[in-house]
């Protein structure tokens, strides 16, 4: 005698009810889970009673293969899929939200896309590859496309495309009916909703004026943002943009103006000397009339000279400099 089954503790009704009746089909045969695997040899002996624990929403796959190995037939297995399509639906508790599409009153892209999305959950979410197998049409409803149309990223194509992506939900009927809905939406002219970040009342009819002018100024009337951005301060003339090139130009500037000139030598130290010969000559009379007066007279003529000597053999001029923002420059 084999061990007692564990109590079936989910909330789904439908899903408590498949887990039941699939412990039953196994009693009735006698068979325990691992004779059930070795008879029909594509699914294993824990996936098997896994399926009839009542955790978890089997395969379809793995419905099938259970029924096959107890023996049972096409009218064995037909409830437990109607059963199985039951629990996903109050598994995911998607379809109780949308409302069933009327086929003669979808006009537009979008009633296409909510009708399609309802058939999607109504057949219990069924995997896309799952749907694409059972579609018929492989080659025209590939799994990426399945996926588009499931999360309303895309409609189908054509007529082949929906009637595919249809029959691979289960639906074969009113073909007919789903040809002129997708007509009747390709036909039509979506309507995007107006940006309304400009503060237009939605469905107002744009402004013409609004193109009037393309050199993007505003209107008259209207009052444009006004954007405060720093500004570059320009850089000197002769000066680099960089901070780099800034100091060293810097640097050489001041050691050009840092060094001495040199002293007149050669050619200009004799026109130095001449020029104080000149100046000594000139007021020489004027000493000699002053001398015949006052004894300073005599002193006169040397303390020119000797100044005239001094002023021309200073051949520099001492000159500060001082460093601004910016611009170099001598000082006041």
């Amino acid at each position: 005698m084999g061990r007692r089954p564990k109590p079936i503790t989910t909330d789904l009704p439908a899903l408590a009810e498949l887990a039941q009746r699939l412990r039953a089909l196994r009693e009735s045969t006698g068979l325990t889970f691992d004779q059930l695997a070795k008879a029909g040899g594509q699914v294993s002996s824990a996936t098997l009673k896994r399926a009839a624990s009542g955790d978890s929403v089997p395969e379809v796959r793995t419905i099938s293969e259970f029924v096959a190995a107890c023996g049972g037939g096409p009218e064995t297995l037909a409830p437990l899929l109607k059963l199985r399509v039951a629990a996903r639906i109050q598994e995911r508790g998607v379809l109780k939200s949308l409302r069933p599409p009327r086929i003669d009153l979808i006009g537009d892209r979008r009633d296409l896309s909510i009708a399609l999305e309802y058939v999607y959950e109504a057949a219990g979410a069924p995997s896309y590859r799952e749907i694409r197998d059972r579609s018929g049409d492989p080659f025209g409803l590939s799994v990426s496309t399945v996926g588009r149309i499931v999360t309303r990223q895309s409609l189908p194509v054509d007529e082949r495309q929906l009637l595919a992506f249809l029959h691979g939900c289960g639906v074969h009927d009113h073909d007919a009916a789903w040809r002129t809905a997708w007509e009747k939406a390709s036909r039509a002219v979506d309507i995007a909703p107006p940006d309304n970040r400009s503060g237009a009342r939605p469905g107002a009819r744009p402004d013409a004026r609004s193109d009037a002018r393309s050199d993007g100024r505003p209107e008259s009337g209207t009052q444009a943002p006004v954007i405060v951005v720093p500004r570059a301060t320009p850089a000197p003339q002769g000066y680099g943009t960089s901070g780099t090139g800034r100091i060293q130009k810097l640097g050489r500037r001041f050691s050009e103006l840092s060094r001495t000139k040199p002293r007149a030598t050669g050619a200009g130290r004799v026109g130095t000397y001449a020029a104080a010969a000149a100046a000594g000559a000139a007021v020489y009379p004027v000493a000699m009339v002053v001398a015949t007066v006052s004894p300073v007279g005599v002193v006169l003529p040397l303390a020119l000279g000797a100044a005239a000597l001094v002023s021309s053999r200073t051949s520099s001029k001492t000159v500060s400099w001082e460093v601004r923002v910016g611009t170099v420059g001598p000082g006041r």
